[in-house]
């Protein structure tokens, strides 16, 4: 759900109004003199003769309403009421039709707890909310290329078909021959896997292409910072370090929870 890959977590709006009616946060909707009138408009959408009926010349002036500026008018509970009849997937897919749907989504975090209890889902892992966990779930989708019903890494929590775990998951070997002269320390902070092709445990530890160049960008930014004299460079550097290890350490924890889960998960989906 790359930051979006095909999930639904982005970060919650600043522009929206908290309402203490059932615990979530919806963004205030817009004071104009269309969404005032609400009766008038669903009376319009009944009334309004339909396309074939029109002239030929009218049909150019229909314009598409806004989904989420009309959720917008609604009273929160009884938009919290009508989307937990919503399974999980189609939840996740209602999020990805446009960024106006997704805010409004992404603004209930309440909504995605109950979806994730209905999976019958553990609490999300680290770096996971529970949206990007259920979307995580439900949509199976391989992290590169987007081709469906691939099988998880138990380790990086991404979803890689046989073709893109080839090409984008390295050994340390390969780690040296594509970024020639990146410090050996720099994987001690990468989340790695150790699953081989056939998604055997393997001894081996394979790294994701990306990640590791992410890391590298943001490992010459901290050095630069650092032999540049900034003021507190190397203590946010130290805790960069300190904070990416515990992550990878966590990451190799929760791979042994994860893999009865998804494994039992899968079966049932």
């Amino acid at each position: 759900m790359k930051e979006t890959e095909g999930n639904v977590d982005t970060d919650t709006p600043h522009e929206v109004k908290s309402l203490s009616i059932v615990g979530f946060r919806l963004r205030e909707p817009h004071h104009s003199t269309a969404n005032h009138k609400a009766t008038p408009e669903m009376h319009e959408a009944v009334s309004k003769p339909s396309e074939s009926q029109q002239a030929p010349g009218k049909r150019k002036n229909i314009k598409r309403r806004d989904l989420s500026r009309f959720l917008g008018t609604m009273p929160p509970e009884l938009i919290f009421e009508v989307l937990m009849y919503l399974p999980p997937q189609d939840l996740v897919n209602m999020a990805c039709t446009n960024k106006g749907i997704r805010r409004l989504l992404l603004s209930i975090p309440l909504l995605w707890e109950r979806k994730r209890e209905e999976l019958e889902a553990p609490a999300p892992p680290p770096t996971f909310s529970n949206a990007k966990w259920v979307s995580f779930l439900t949509t199976k989708h391989c992290y590169t290329c987007g081709v469906c019903n691939v099988r998880p890494d138990y380790y990086l929590l991404k979803y890689f078909c046989v073709k893109c775990r080839a090409a984008y998951l390295i050994n340390d070997i390969k780690v040296k021959s594509m970024f020639p002269g990146l410090s050996e320390e720099v994987l001690r902070y990468i989340p790695y896997t150790q699953m081989n092709a056939q998604f055997k445990h393997n001894e081996t530890r394979l790294y994701y292409s990306q990640d590791v160049e992410s890391m590298k960008f943001r490992w010459n930014w901290y050095l630069e910072d650092i032999e540049a004299g900034k003021e507190g460079a190397k203590e946010v550097f130290d805790s960069f370090k300190k904070e990416r290890a515990a992550l990878v350490r966590d990451m190799q924890e929760v791979s042994n929870s994860a893999h009865r889960f998804l494994d039992g998960f899968n079966m049932r989906t």
